[in-house]
Order: C-alpha cells, then sequence, then structure tokens
C-alpha cells in the first residue's frame, strides 16, 4: 500500500533490511551496506523519490560507557574504563582503583544527593589536576574545570553526572534527503528514535505517520544505514543486530512560477475600484 503523500500512478515498495545481511557491517555493526539486485530510481522523469523509515527494531545491546566516551587523564595518568553498563558508584570504585594502581594521591566520590563527583587529595600536600578526556563531561566536570589544579580543596564537578546512556538513536543513510541538525547543516537523518527500553530489551519503533523525505539523489543500487547516538557516533551494537524497513514512494515534481506570471495568468484577480471622499462628503468611485 503506498503512503497517502504518493500522488503518481506508480506504487511504492518496502525495502526490508537486516544487518546481519548486509554485504558489509562496520563500526562494530552500526553501520551497514546493502548493494542491491535493483537500481531504486522513479520510473518517470517527471516524478521525485521519496523515502521513509516504516519500522525499526534495535537490540538495548549498547553501553552507557563505550569506546568514545571511557578515557579521563588524572594528574597526568591516562584511566581507561572497561566498557560496559556503570552506575556512579561502579565508576567510584573503578576510577579509584586504577588511582591506587598507578600511585595518584586523589580519591573519587559521588554525592547521591547532588548527583555530583568530587575529586580530592588523598595525603596532606598532595594537589588534584584534571587534564580532560571523552570522560570528564559525562562526570559533570566543565572545561572551565579542566587543566586546575587543587591542593587544599577538591573538585566538584560543576554540573550532574550524566550516565543515562544515549536518549536518541539517529538513522542516517547515503540518501540525500534534507534534513538539518541543530546548527542547521545537513544531517542525512531519516528518523529520530528515543531510548524507552531498558538494556536486554528491543527499542520497537513504528511512526505514525511516517515521515517522507524526497531524495535528492534520484538512482541509486546502494543503501547505507547507520545507528548514530546523541554525539553522533556510531551506536556499537556488541555483536547484536538490527532491522529496519523502508518504504519507497513517488510524487510529481513541482514547477516553480514566476509571481508575476503567476498574476497575469490568474483571471480571477481584478484591479480594485478607488474609493474617495467627495467634499460634500458622499463616497465616490
Amino acid at each position: 500500500m503506498s503512503h497517502p503523500s504518493n500522488d503518481t500512478h506508480t506504487e511504492g515498495y518496502r525495502i526490508y533490511l537486516e544487518s546481519k545481511d548486509a554485504t558489509i557491517l562496520r563500526d562494530n555493526g552500526a553501520t551497514a551496506y546493502f548493494f542491491l539486485n535493483k537500481v531504486i530510481s522513479p520510473s518517470d522523469p517527471s516524478m521525485n523519490l521519496m523515502v521513509g523509515v516504516v519500522d525499526c527494531e534495535i537490540p538495548v545491546s549498547f553501553y552507557n560507557i563505550n569506546e568514545n566516551n571511557n578515557k579521563i587523564t588524572i594528574n597526568g595518568q591516562l584511566v581507561e574504563l572497561a566498557l560496559q553498563n556503570y552506575s556512579a558508584f561502579d565508576i567510584e570504585d573503578a576510577i579509584n582503583a586504577a588511582m591506587i594502581t598507578q600511585s595518584v594521591t586523589v580519591r573519587l566520590s559521588f554525592s547521591q544527593n547532588s548527583n555530583k563527583f568530587t575529586f580530592s587529595p588523598s595525603t596532606v600536600g598532595s594537589t588534584v589536576t584534571i587534564e580532560g578526556g571523552t570522560l570528564s563531561p559525562f562526570l559533570g566536570l566543565a572545561v572551565s574545570q579542566l587543566a586546575l589544579t587543587a591542593s587544599t580543596s577538591p573538585i566538584v564537578g560543576l554540573n550532574c553526572c550524566n550516565l543515562a546512556g544515549t536518549s536518541n538513536i539517529y538513522i542516517s543513510s547515503n540518501f540525500n534527503v534534507n534534513s538539518l541538525n541543530s546548527t542547521g547543516q545537513y544531517s542525512g537523518v531519516l528518523a529520530k528514535l528515543q531510548t524507552d527500553a531498558s538494556s536486554g530489551n528491543y527499542i520497537f519503533y513504528q511512526p505514525s505517520p511516517v515521515a517522507m523525505h524526497t531524495i535528492s539523489n534520484q538512482s541509486t543500487s546502494s543503501i547505507v544505514i547507520s545507528l548514530l547516538d546523541d554525539e553522533r557516533n556510531p551506536l556499537n551494537l556488541n555483536g547484536l543486530t538490527y532491522s529496519l524497513t523502508l518504504s519507497i514512494e513517488y510524487h510529481y515534481k513541482r514547477e516553480r512560477k514566476n509571481y508575476d506570471d503567476f498574476l497575469l495568468s490568474n483571471k480571477t484577480i481584478t484591479a480594485q475600484p478607488k474609493i474617495t471622499n467627495s467634499e460634500d462628503g458622499d463616497i465616490e468611485k
């Protein structure tokens, strides 16, 4: 069944994609390359192609601490957390264990009341310097707190920590569509899904209505789908696969009309009579 936006005589169709069947899988399974035996193109040059995501099933097998946010440098020593799901107290234990192993005189503590981390000197006269790293913003450290040295007072994160993981998943493609990001740049995103399932479950996405995008590139025999997190990094599914359904539809191209030509060709628009006031107060036309 075609989408309501299809105003042509040509019926649209569905493409059922399984990442496990992709010709090439990259980015730990987040990016799938499909090479088709069929060329996707309109049957008539007067038509445009449209594409939309009908449904999607994604396993919540990705971690809140992954290869994109697991590093921090404290007092010149790099701490690299193992890739897995962490609570705030898990991170506290892991970083403190690493500090002891590397003989760094810094201890990390977490306050459940304020939802903030605190870095403190563990011995008299020792200092704390946080050089930064991909983990630092997720621990609530502001940019202004990086490369600062504290001796007598601890460094408390200015912001609350964020260990909830990605809140959205963006389905990006190689289709040249007119979707924009927050800065007004073209993003190629077909759909945004909310991460509304817990770890170990599936996200089921089935929008109503389906958002259709006009495709600028009118012919292709390959489809590239990539799942991105809030930071636009590929989503590491840790070996699991996802599936989605695309709807390919058609609509007729619209001609651009010059506004002056439109006024001349529209015979229903006529000049209005000029109304003036006479000396005796009567209205004259």
